[in-house]
């Protein structure tokens, strides 16, 4: 076979987990649009999606944006949609399924990066793809949502500085300068990805006084301060642009009410809704990810950020948790890869595989919310709620709550002790 011949094979197989991921997208698209109705809240159009459906409206009709905060800052989703020519729900399902798509593309080239073992990659891709709580079957259930095109915003950002920390080129800064401006359109929070710039050469060392070396943090403020004031100029546009309805709203105001008000223990109960089991294993198998986070210790800080996010802002847990997946996804794949021997086990691949059907709803589509929460039906990680509230741990009947919460607990300690098995048995 001639070099050439092998070239082309090289190609198609570097091309074979897109064509999969493609071929996925479309096979839950095509369940979901036979199985998954549409939420029945506010005749279809759900919860925050009065607002975005309001403001698209408006934009439509030339009319001034005007609606309650702080939702109508966020209308870079209901421009866009209006350049579609279908009605308001189809437009916004048809961009938010675009930006899913998208978004798993980047986020396994992203992984690649680190992780060497492409089907672990795809695997962790997958997984996301499949969940409830994740676009792609979301959006059928909840077209009217700002989060799809803001998850990708998430993607490119994480893309973008990786490759400033490979090598650093004015024309990827340049996009993320432009991204940060345009980005806070669509979620505010994206602003937080500025910082990750300050982490790009490694500054954390336990050795420098407050474990931070100067001399690496010097030359990353003159990234960070760009980036951040041009993201700050795109908030203060946001709300120069709309008449807010509402008074009385304050981003401090928000922080303080729901760091003195959200529980810690539904806030963890959050993670495990949004990333099933696998969350466990990073902190099982530590040692491999401070080794990990010490050399990528930007991922360190938009971890620690996105935590405090989730922790800081409303009561949806588990569409927040949702949003910094790549990074816990990242470091799930780290350490599965680094310890693959012992992931093969059957001991382990089995329970994972169980408990992420159930905990994904896969045998089941999301359900509707009722007025007022359902009697308490005894939940096997999620799967067999009737009721959406439910399925989201700060609204959630708090018995059921505590049972998924205590099963999820109970599979943490087996996986504790089946992980120092198969260790002790290797050795």
């Amino acid at each position: 076979m001639d070099d050439q011949k092998k070239h082309k094979i090289m190609m198609l197989k570097g091309k074979t987990p897109y064509f999969i991921l493609g071929l996925y997208f479309v096979i839950l698209l095509v369940v979901n649009y036979n199985f998954q109705d549409r939420i029945v809240k506010a005749e279809g159009k759900g919860y925050d999606g009065i607002h975005y459906y309001e403001i698209t409206e408006q934009i439509t009709k030339n009319e001034p944006i005007a609606t309650a905060e702080p939702f109508c800052y966020r209308i870079g989703t209901p421009y866009l949609a209006t350049f579609l020519p279908f009605s308001i729900f189809t437009n916004f399902l048809i961009l938010n399924q675009i930006a899913a798509l998208l978004s798993c593309l980047l986020l396994f080239y992203w992984l690649g990066h680190f992780i060497r073992n492409k089907k672990i990659n795809l695997l962790l891709v997958l997984f996301l793809m499949s969940s409830w709580i994740f676009y792609i079957r979301f959006n059928q259930f909840y077209p009217m949502s700002c989060d799809p095109v803001a998850f990708l915003f998430v993607v490119c950002f994480l893309n973008l500085t990786q490759s400033l920390k490979n090598k650093f080129s004015l024309t990827a800064y340049l996009f993320f300068l432009v991204s940060s401006f345009l980005a806070v359109f669509f979620r505010e929070f994206l602003i937080i990805f500025s910082f990750s710039l300050l982490c790009l050469y490694n500054p954390i060392d336990k050795k420098q006084l407050f474990f931070i070396q100067l001399s690496k943090i010097k030359p990353t403020l003159t990234l960070f301060i760009p980036a951040f004031a041009i993201a700050l100029l795109g908030i203060y546009i946001s709300h120069q642009l709309v008449n807010p309805t509402t008074s009385g709203y304050s981003f401090s105001g928000a922080l303080y009410r729901w760091a003195h008000n959200k529980s810690f223990y539904a806030l963890i109960s959050s993670a495990f809704n949004s990333l099933g089991i696998w969350l466990i294993f990073p902190f099982l198998l530590y040692k491999n990810m401070i080794s990990f986070y010490l050399k990528n210790q930007y991922l360190l800080v938009l971890t620690i950020i996105s935590f405090l996010i989730c922790w800081l802002t409303g009561a949806d847990n588990e569409r927040f948790f949702t949003w910094f997946s790549p990074v816990y996804l990242l470091a799930i794949g780290v350490c599965i890869e680094k310890n693959l021997a012992i992931f093969r086990s059957k001991l382990l691949w089995i329970p994972i595989a169980i408990i992420s059907i159930l905990s994904l709803r896969i045998l089941q589509p999301i359900p509707q919310p009722i007025d007022g929460l359902s009697d308490f039906v005894f939940p096997v990680f999620e799967t067999f709620h009737t009721e959406y509230l439910n399925l989201f741990a700060s609204h959630a009947n708090q018995k059921v709550m505590t049972v998924v919460f205590l099963q999820y607990l109970l599979g943490c300690v087996y996986f504790y002790f089946a992980i120092r098995y198969l260790k002790t048995k290797k050795n």
